[in-house]
């Protein structure tokens, strides 16, 4: 576990690399998962958790009446999510060291270059196990590098029951969940370049001085992607290999 911090607001996050940098961005200053979804006393469930950058914002709105379940298959970022949910006092989060699979399984994965075992379950089984009744949950976050593609329809009879699934779709797949998830009654908004971009406006605005840290720290690592997401370079409201957006019931303002 890296010893790197970052201050944003309120918040207080470690991180092991510039991939968590990124999505640091993605969470405090574009807000592409629509974070005004989460309900105050809500159940908000974390698939592919990170560091808990997310998990720990997502704390922070349901409130001491609320849950965030945080599943994370990164024995590294696992240990740093844990970290964070100390460090941010976030007592209602729930970390969970696993991968969603179809079964109770072993798993061997890649992710940031490394490799590493994890346990692995099903969603149903890993929210039960929890005792937390699946109706009571109203907004998942998934980014899982892809997994999306499997994990989705293999998790379809609970995810079903939930008002929002905000997800980053990976290589080109959105053409398949799309289509697939209309199917199960849902709709879908992406994320707009002017959204991202006001998004970033008023957290500049705000918290000026640490804005400038975090793009600081991110820049002074040579990494592309997430700085790009922020300038003019790669927008994610039109690539095609990268959708991040929110599945809704019809009858729920997206």
């Amino acid at each position: 576990m890296s010893d790197s911090r970052i201050k944003f607001g309120n918040f207080n996050l470690q991180y092991n690399d510039p991939h968590d940098l990124a999505a640091i961005i993605e969470s405090y200053v574009l807000n592409v998962y629509r974070i005004q979804k989460i309900k105050k006393g809500g159940i908000v469930v974390d698939v592919g958790a990170g560091i808990g950058e997310f998990a720990v914002i997502a704390s922070k709105i349901v409130g001491n009446e609320g849950k965030v379940i945080a599943i994370e298959p990164s024995p590294e970022d696992f240990k740093t999510l844990q970290y964070n949910i100390k460090k941010n006092k976030c007592g209602n989060v729930i970390p969970i060291n696993s991968a969603v699979s179809d079964k109770k399984e072993k798993l061997s994965l890649s992710f940031k270059g490394k490799n590493f075992e994890s346990k692995a379950d099903t969603l149903q089984n890993i929210i039960e196990n929890l005792k937390v009744p699946v109706n009571s949950i109203h907004y998942m976050k998934m980014d899982i590098e892809g997994a999306e593609r499997f994990v989705i329809p293999l998790s379809i009879d609970i995810i079903k029951n939930f008002d929002y699934l905000a997800i980053q779709i990976h290589d080109g797949f959105s053409s398949e969940l799309i289509p697939y998830m209309s199917s199960q009654g849902f709709e879908f908004k992406r994320v707009e370049r002017n959204e991202y971009i006001l998004n970033a406006f008023k957290k500049v605005v705000l918290h000026p001085t640490d804005a400038y840290r975090l793009w600081k720290a991110f820049k002074s690592t040579g990494e592309n992607p997430g700085l790009a997401k922020i300038s003019s370079g790669i927008d994610i409201s039109k690539s095609d290999e990268l959708v991040v957006g929110l599945f809704f019931k019809p009858n729920i303002t997206a």
